[in-house]
């Protein structure tokens, strides 16, 4: 008892932080189960504005909530790089906000009968920010690089990169690859300059200085504070460059940001769910809407215990998914026990929340018969913002209540996937998980043996040859079944805790024009700018 209250007294203090006025509308009020985002996924639409004309002469000032883990490639270590990132280079696959392929660098692309190789026809006439031309030896050294680092789980099944001619550039698998093309709209398919990695030195600097092909050439970069990037002439899309510089402005503090945004410092921001009742009352423009971010307890299942697919099941029945949308989103959120949201091509209609349902109770009885001792210590780190700290704190009091002490270990935002995921240190993580570009390329990195972002490398065969059946090349609806196969098996085996879908609230000025929202979860600033006077 003296635990639920505690638990109540946090989430009133949330909610009262939630700004706006929330709690005397309607809207706003919620009860178990309800949300107040859609449970389903809307295709996101443009910003208010967003066919404006922008000024070609204005400085964009945006701020973000984190520094990149680093500007080479092949050394990026999240996917909440990419915001930043891909203001500076170009990759060989772009993404619509609705998340579905479009061409960037490559023009086209084409699996073979077998499905055994993937040729690209790339972009002609397209040159890196230093003047080395872009062409398939330079994306060849590109994808060599990449595969052999932070990258290598996505593209695992690559076998061979060759440049059959200046233009025409074939991938080779030894594996199942449909999600290969997506892979390659992400870190994996970022393209550097190969003058900036010809040598050991030169690559040491690429990591400070990144010379790529985007909308935006680096002129100054103070290191996890401010990025100052102009715009690059000659760049393939100019209508992708709604102004002559943006100014990006790290602020890992939400409240900062916010003020940020409130003083005329920045145009626009990056937001937590529980900031939009208060910027909208402040009258500014909030996109809003659910995306395939999720926010999950990651375990390390090599880890004691954690190894036990019953003890897993007992966790994720300990938690109030409901409860913690409240306390942790104040309701802008989706519960959810698996990892693609309603709505989404590869979620899985007949798993529903029921699966593990919050049953306390029962979870205490599996843990007792898997010979977990009480008060079992997991070591969690947490990204030390507010968000997942409220999280977080909210989880531990649900799973103390059954014999699990969750012992929370604040990091550096920044260095959070080095830590888990590089330095395989700590049992487990509450944190974010980017959204894919392909539903397979999840499930591959978090749930087979390879990827750096599945720390100890736990998978079953089940699994493993689900994954691999749902990466076999086809069009969307002839991979759907085997997506959705392939989470109820992970879902069965309990292999992640998911505990929410969120969203990705971007607020903005009045004179910001172009801004859209992103369903994978990671805004890309292609088209925004000032409104032209």
């Amino acid at each position: 008892m003296r635990r639920l209250t505690a638990l109540l007294t946090m989430m009133a203090i949330v909610a009262a932080a939630c700004g706006g006025g929330g709690s005397d509308d309607s809207s706003g009020s919620t009860q178990t189960g309800e949300t107040r985002v859609a449970q389903e996924i809307t295709t996101p639409s443009a910003g208010e504005g967003s066919t404006a004309e922008t000024d070609p002469n204005a400085t964009l000032r945006f701020s973000y909530q984190v520094a990149p883990t680093s500007w080479d490639p092949a050394r990026m270590s999240s996917s909440f790089d990419t915001p930043t990132a891909f203001l500076i280079y170009d990759r060989l696959v772009h993404l619509t906000p609705n998340a579905e392929l479009a061409p960037g660098l490559a023009e086209s692309w084409e699996f073979s009968d077998d499905g055994s190789s993937l040729t690209m026809i790339l972009r002609q006439g397209v040159t890196f920010h230093d003047g080395t031309p872009f062409n398939a030896e330079a994306a060849r050294l590109n994808l060599e690089r990449n595969k052999a680092g932070a990258s290598a789980g996505e593209l695992a099944a690559v076998e061979t990169i060759t440049a059959v001619d200046e233009y025409t550039l074939e991938l080779t698998f030894n594996a199942a690859a449909g999600s290969v093309p997506g892979a390659l709209s992400d870190r994996a398919g970022v393209m550097a300059s190969p003058a900036a990695f010809a040598t050991e030195a030169a690559a040491a600097q690429l990591d400070l200085n990144p010379v790529g092909a985007g909308m935006y050439r680096m002129v100054e970069y103070t290191k996890d504070q401010r990025i100052r990037a102009e715009r690059f002439e000659g760049y393939w899309e100019p209508e992708a460059q709604g102004a002559a510089a943006v100014e990006a402005l790290i602020l890992t503090d939400n409240n900062a940001r916010a003020n940020a945004l409130k003083s005329g410092d920045v145009d626009l921001a990056n937001l937590e769910p529980c900031q939009v009742d208060d910027l909208e009352a402040s009258g500014f423009t909030v996109n809003k809407g659910l995306s395939l971010n999720l926010h999950h307890l990651q375990l390390n299942r090599s880890r004691p215990f954690l190894d036990v697919k019953e003890v897993r099941q007992a966790i994720s029945m300990a938690v109030n998914r409901e409860l913690l949308v409240e306390a942790a989103l104040c309701g802008y959120g989706a519960p959810a026990v698996q990892n693609f949201p309603a709505g989404y091509w590869a979620h899985n209609d007949e798993l529903g929340l029921d699966r593990y349902a919050y049953d306390p109770d029962q979870a205490r009885q599996m843990l007792q018969a898997a010979g977990v001792p009480e008060g079992h210590t997991i070591d969690t780190v947490v990204p030390n913002l507010p968000v997942y700290l409220t999280l977080a704190q909210a989880m531990k009091d649900q799973l103390l209540a059954v014999g699990l002490n969750l012992e929370i270990r604040p990091v550096d935002p920044v260095q959070t996937a080095p830590i888990f995921y590089v330095q395989q240190s700590g049992d487990a993580l509450i944190s974010v998980f980017g959204g894919r570009a392909d539903p397979a390329q999840l499930l591959g990195s978090l749930f087979t043996a390879g990827p750096i972002q599945n720390p100890g490398g736990h998978t079953t065969p089940a699994v493993t040859e689900l994954v691999a059946a749902a990466n076999a090349p086809g069009d969307q609806t002839e991979r759907a079944g085997a997506q959705q196969a392939a989470s109820a098996e992970i879902l069965e085996e309990a292999l992640n805790t998911v505990v929410y879908h969120t969203m990705v609230p971007l607020a903005y000025s009045d004179n910001v024009v172009g801004v859209q929202s992103w369903l994978g979860g990671k805004p890309e600033l292609r088209g925004v700018g000032i409104a032209a006077s």
